[in-house]
């Protein structure tokens, strides 16, 4: 495995990708409506099924309900192309609203259990570039947790580097919002990205051919972009925006030329050992932690008497804040009960849930 992340899109097959592609060590390959043969052998595959959106969209407002009529849509089409490895739901739904975040994420859990029923792995959300939006990504922790990958879309214009941090690289800000709330990191696919005149006024739908210097230029850009994700461990890969485009998306044609840049960049990368070193988590595992607890609605106080004596003890996990009673401070943990008179916080003692105390 070659040490970039850097993949391939394809919203149709040109005649020259089977024969180039098949000479190229790259990982993984999206592909909208993927034929039924597979035309990478060798290569993971990501594949979506193409619908018109706004029916999709329809569904989603459905929530549960409307994620059964969408698998039973799909499951022939799954049944047909098993050398999908991995696939993507709706594309770009909207997440504007509490509401329209809830429904979502009612109709992709219920969509990843179908999946996981028929043994199928899932790349779940594949929202818009900018999403989810700061102070948002909360609202999908138990997606992040039941999906085997979340799938994000990353762009920016007129360079890739504008807005840094808030158009591409955004998902370093997801992570540390699921951290927050105790998820840990997911793995992710940006399953489109590149250069998208749509973040600014006046610029949808176009894509490098306006907006680069030429191909050097917007290839250049993808490398700084490489560079980043390959220091985040938990990104998969990242699949520029597209090869083979339908009709309104030549402005973003990640054409032979691209293609072949990409091979020759591929070529000169290292690989990377068996059992890569991992690195450190984003945040620090203190932070981890104390999410824990306030997730529990319990203040994390590691200099607090009780919880001071409760970790020597090795009690587990808290199941309430502390509470007084009768001049005495008290906390429950799974494995006992801590307590001790108020102001004598040298003199913390045990108590077991069961045993009387003779």
């Amino acid at each position: 495995m070659k040490n970039s992340k850097l993949g391939l899109h394809f919203q149709r097959i040109p005649s020259w990708a089977e024969a180039l592609v098949s000479t190229m060590p790259v990982d993984f390959i999206k592909i909208v409506d993927p034929p039924t043969s597979n035309p990478f052998p060798g290569k993971k595959i990501i594949g979506r099924i193409y619908h018109e959106e706004g029916r999709d969209n329809d569904l989603i407002r459905m929530g549960a309900a409307g994620a059964d009529i969408y698998f039973n849509e799909c499951i022939a089409f799954y049944s047909s192309h098993k050398y999908v490895d991995v696939w993507e739901g709706p594309n770009e739904p909207p997440v504007r609203t509490p509401v329209q975040r809830q429904m979502l994420s009612e109709f992709t859990l219920r969509w990843i259990s179908l999946m996981h029923n028929y043994g199928y792995f899932t790349a779940a959300l594949s929202l818009s570039v900018g999403w989810p939006d700061i102070g948002t990504a909360q609202d999908f922790a138990e997606v992040a947790q039941k999906a085997d990958f979340l799938s994000l879309h990353e762009y920016s214009a007129p360079r890739m580097q504008d807005g840094e941090d808030y158009y591409c690289l955004r998902y370093r800000n997801t992570v540390k919002e699921l951290a927050e709330v105790g998820v840990a990191p997911p793995k992710i696919f940006i399953t489109e990205t590149g250069i998208d005149g749509g973040v600014i006024p006046g610029g949808g739908r176009k894509g490098w051919k306006t907006y680069a210097n030429g191909r050097e230029d917007y290839f250049d850009q993808l490398l700084w972009y490489n560079e980043k994700l390959k220091h985040d461990p938990y990104v998969v890969a990242a699949t520029p925006f597209t090869s083979g485009p339908y009709p309104d998306w030549v402005d973003f044609n990640f054409d032979e030329d691209l293609v072949k840049m990409l091979a020759t960049y591929l070529e000169t990368v290292i690989n990377l050992p068996e059992n890569p070193v991992v690195e450190p988590p984003l945040i620090p595992i203190e932070d981890i932690r104390k999410a824990c607890w306030d997730r529990q609605n319990v203040p994390y106080n590691p200099a607090a008497a009780l919880q001071i004596f409760a970790a020597e003890e090795c009690l587990m996990a808290p199941l309430g804040p502390e509470f007084d009673i009768d001049g005495y401070r008290v906390q429950a943990y799974s494995d006992g009960i801590v307590y001790c008179k108020i102001g004598h916080w040298g003199d913390v003692r045990l108590l077991d849930w069961h045993k009387s105390e003779g």
